[in-house]
């Protein structure tokens, strides 16, 4: 047998992992590749340090990796899919059964799944489909089976499954709850929408009625659920939960009162597609809330009250609704992203209002249809947003826009730094901008501003310009900024990732032409094209 061939420095080695017989029946093994580097000798430094020692050691062929110690290799293998943690135990003896530790167990049916295998000549496409599908689910159901019953670890930190439910294997999949629960599991996650397939009723598949003794767990710090059937009768769940998430569930006002009031030490709330809330309202002074998150719940037709006096982030993506936030403090982020909005909403007169709610916000993210019906509110915010650092547009850079963008930057006196996220917006039909003359575009309408803002002028530092597509307004804007803003240190121009390389080299040239040449108002000015 011919001895293997030395491995040199900086060279790439890739492991295949074959599957281990006893478990599963893979076909394809999975690929671990790494990069041999070497580590300085003690009392050496690493530019006048010798590669020969390392070097040896390669031809000798010494297996470094194993040189550590269990518990770090345990911690590798965490991060990995339990299915190909599992693979690793064909390396060595020493790997056998290292897997078999690990705290972090994620089962994911998907990679059990191949639809990429063509089928027979005798077989169409659909029939096919199914049979692949039920095959990679007979062999996802054995594999968790199996290797729950060989796990040796004392704690799960995380069990994590993502599983298309279609009203079978209902006891597998209560037996690995109850298995995650006898073994103390911190971070309980259960996905059984299939990627969002759920959504569509001619897959068949439906929501997991989730088992009652799973409420009456107290040791669970993490819990996300998505398309489950939500119906506690019991409540201990959530006396330590930290972090609650839950998508694509049925959930009244009334049940996410009684679930909040009983979340003494709550965290963090994600709320996601979750139909059947008319009312969303968060006012326990002692609740220790720090991050909301609410995106596309509906109907929300009584609106959303908060008054949660330790709350430092908050996220709202949705249709127009009512909100009644008290002044916290606390709020440090906010993010308000109406994309499902088309139609000009009665009430838009109160979204300034809200802003005036949010003038302690130090990072603030709005939308498309919150640029264009600002303006209506007059020139600028009676109170502006003294403590407004970072500001993220999502725009089109629309003429219907420019107005709007305007409003927030003269009502943030002291922005520091502004993200541009473009493509990012939708035009509201029937709705033109008060006071807007539609005959100024682009540089033209930059130039009718009296004199600059005042964020631009003295305290902007930093742009980031993303999916820049070479639109006569998007070049505008970023050249009345380099004109004028007299602290500026860098901006970066990120081009749309869609273009062709002769669209990239026509952008580049014309950006070099009219922005990078152009006068400079700060002298330490870095201007960057990606």
């Amino acid at each position: 047998m011919k001895n293997p061939p030395a491995l040199s420095i900086n060279q790439v080695v890739t492991v295949y992992l074959l599957p281990p017989p006893q478990l599963s029946p893979y076909q394809t093994p999975s690929k671990l590749s790494f990069r041999l580097r070497p580590s300085p000798s003690p009392g050496c430094s690493s530019a006048g340090m010798h590669t020969d020692h390392y070097t040896q050691e390669m031809a000798e062929n010494v297996d470094r990796i194993s040189d550590l110690i269990d518990p770090i290799l345990v911690l590798v293998l965490s991060s990995l899919p339990s299915k190909h943690a599992v693979r690793t135990s064909v390396l060595s003896k020493r790997w056998r059964h290292l897997w078999a530790e690990i705290p972090y167990l994620d089962f994911e049916e998907s990679l059990f799944i191949d639809n990429q295998i063509p089928p027979p000549p005798c077989i169409t496409s659909l029939p096919w489909l199914m049979h692949v599908r039920n095959e990679g689910r007979r062999r996802f159901v054995a594999f968790v089976h199996r290797m729950l019953l060989l796990y040796k670890g004392k704690t799960i930190f995380r069990f994590r499954l993502r599983f298309c439910y279609d009203g079978e294997h209902v006891n597998n999949i209560t037996q690995w709850i109850g298995f995650a629960i006898a073994k103390q599991v911190q971070e309980l996650d259960l996905d059984f929408s299939g990627a969002g397939l759920a959504q569509d009723s001619r897959t068949g598949y439906r929501r997991y009625e989730l088992p009652n003794y799973l409420f009456c767990y107290t040791s669970c710090s993490v819990l996300k659920l998505n398309f489950c059937q939500f119906k506690p009768f019991s409540f201990k769940i959530f006396s330590l939960l930290r972090m609650l998430s839950l998508i694509r569930i049925e959930l009244s006002s009334e049940l996410l009162l009684r679930v909040l009031t009983n979340c003494s030490v709550l965290e963090t709330l994600h709320l996601e597609k979750c139909h059947g809330l008319s009312h969303l309202k968060i006012s326990d002074s002692n609740l220790r809330l720090e991050s909301l998150r609410i995106h596309d719940c509906r109907p929300l037709s009584q609106g959303v009250d908060i008054c949660a006096p330790k709350l430092r982030s908050f996220k709202y993506f949705g249709h127009i609704v009512r909100f009644g936030p008290e002044k916290m403090l606390s709020l440090h982020e906010v993010s308000l992203d109406f994309g499902l909005q088309t139609l000009l909403y009665d009430q838009d007169q109160k979204l300034g209002k809200l802003l005036l709610h949010l003038d302690h916000v130090r990072v603030m993210s709005v939308c498309s249809y919150l640029i264009q019906v600002l303006p209506a509110e007059g020139q600028c915010l009676p109170t502006p947003l003294c403590n407004l650092r970072h500001l993220t547009l999502n725009t089109m850079l629309d003429n219907h826009e420019l107005p709007g963008i305007s409003f927030l930057l003269r009502s943030s006196p002291k922005l520091q730094s502004l993200s541009i996220e473009l493509g990012l917006g939708r035009e509201i039909k029937g709705y033109n901008p008060p006071r807007m003359d539609m005959s100024l575009v682009g540089g033209d309408y930059w130039q009718s501003e009296e004199q600059p803002f005042g964020c631009i002028l003295n305290h902007l530092e930093f742009v980031r310009i993303n999916w820049f597509t070479g639109a006569e307004n998007e070049i505008s804007l970023a050249r009345y900024i380099v004109k004028n803003a007299m602290a500026l240190k860098k901006m970066i121009i990120h081009i749309c990732q869609d273009s062709t390389l002769d669209e990239i080299n026509s952008m580049t040239s014309r950006l070099s032409r009219e922005i990078l040449d152009c006068p400079k108002a700060s002298p330490v000015a870095e201007l960057l094209i990606n």
